[in-house]
């Protein structure tokens, strides 16, 4: 994955999983956006390859699950994990991309 401009305001997230992990959903925060993914600190357990969704609003728009597969998840000392995230849905990342532009454009 490209290397993530940090952001000023980190965004709110929802985390889903897939049904057959049996687990429930729970937050993190995109620390770093693009179209093609994103950085995700959380305090829950996520796993290197673990198949996720994410549910997140940028600004008047808002992403419902949109599909991510975690690439490198490391622990920090105090328990957060940060997750390197990568989309794997096509149209979700045309949809981000539109959104990115047009928030930057204002």
């Amino acid at each position: 994955m490209r290397t993530l401009r940090k952001s000023p305001r980190f965004v709110p997230a929802v985390i889903s999983f897939t049904e057959s992990a049996g687990r429930q959903d729970c937050w993190g925060r995109l620390d770093a956006l693009a179209p093609s993914g994103a950085l995700l600190s959380t305090r829950f357990r996520v796993e290197e390859g673990e198949r996720l969704f994410l549910t997140l609003s940028l600004g008047s728009a808002e992403f419902r699950q949109v599909a991510a597969v975690a690439g490198r998840v490391r622990t920090d000392p105090d328990g957060y994990r940060t997750a390197e995230l990568v989309f794997t849905d096509e149209a979700q990342k045309r949809l981000l991309a539109k959104s990115l532009l047009d928030l930057l454009s204002t």
